[in-house]
């Protein structure tokens, strides 16, 4: 067998997509997971049975990434009545309203103003953003060893930016990632606080990332991938 092969696990599916089998002269197991699916890294004389019961044991953990990466990306369209809004991972469909002052949310639906429907729905994710990105950055800042206080979080509409983190112990986050799965929130609220440990992107600072948030490359995946139509959506 060449130093290094890739093949896949025949018959094994997980979230409906195969698995990959990568062989080299690596000593351990491992799993990458990627919108396209699984891949199985393995030493070249590792049994089939051993790999496949490494991914049953890996299953659950792997789904429900694939279900973050599977997520149908924002298309920038015109917002009409009806359209649908993603929201932390979840959806709302927007109802175009009549003589409405401002935009309120009722259950799974987003009551907006008819005459201005797009600067009424991004205001409303203005005003949810710093309610909802203040504790989750809180909790990453209070899970620090050492660095800097956490002194405030604001919300940021900086374009190509999704966060920020100064000198003083300020935060920034885009209200956009409120349009990102709730896990890509995480991520950046997490390489943001991780920044008042280590203000660089040292390899120090990236062991503090994955220390407060391990499945970080997932989401970093996701945003690499998607950010860009979330920028655009709307704009």
């Amino acid at each position: 067998m060449p130093p290094s092969s890739t093949a896949s696990l025949s018959g094994l599916l997980v979230g409906g997509l195969p698995v990959s089998l990568r062989r080299s002269q690596r000593r351990t197991v491992g799993l990458k997971v990627t919108a396209q699916g699984l891949t199985v890294y393995a030493p070249q004389l590792t049994e089939e049975a051993r790999l496949r019961q490494f991914v049953e044991d890996k299953r659950a953990w792997a789904e429900r990434h694939l279900q973050t990466f599977q997520q149908r990306k924002p298309v920038a369209a015109p917002l009409t009545d009806g359209s649908v809004l993603p929201f932390m991972g979840h959806s709302l469909t927007l109802r175009a309203v009549p003589n409405l002052k401002r935009a309120r949310r009722l259950h799974d639906e987003l009551h907006a103003p008819a005459a201005n429907l797009r600067d009424a729905v991004e205001a409303w994710y203005k005003q949810q953003a710093l309610d909802i990105f203040t504790p989750v950055v809180q909790q990453y800042a209070a899970r620090l060893r050492k660095g800097r206080p956490l002194s405030a979080v604001k919300m940021t509409n900086a374009s190509g930016r999704w966060g920020s983190c100064t000198a003083a112990g300020v935060v920034r986050l885009h209200w956009r990632l409120l349009l990102a799965p709730s896990e890509v929130l995480h991520y950046v609220a997490a390489h943001e606080a991780a920044h008042l440990a280590e203000l660089n992107h040292s390899p120090a600072y990236w062991a503090e990332v994955q220390r407060l948030f391990p499945e970080y490359r997932q989401a970093q995946g996701w945003l690499k991938e998607g950010g860009a139509a979330l920028m655009q959506l709307w704009s």
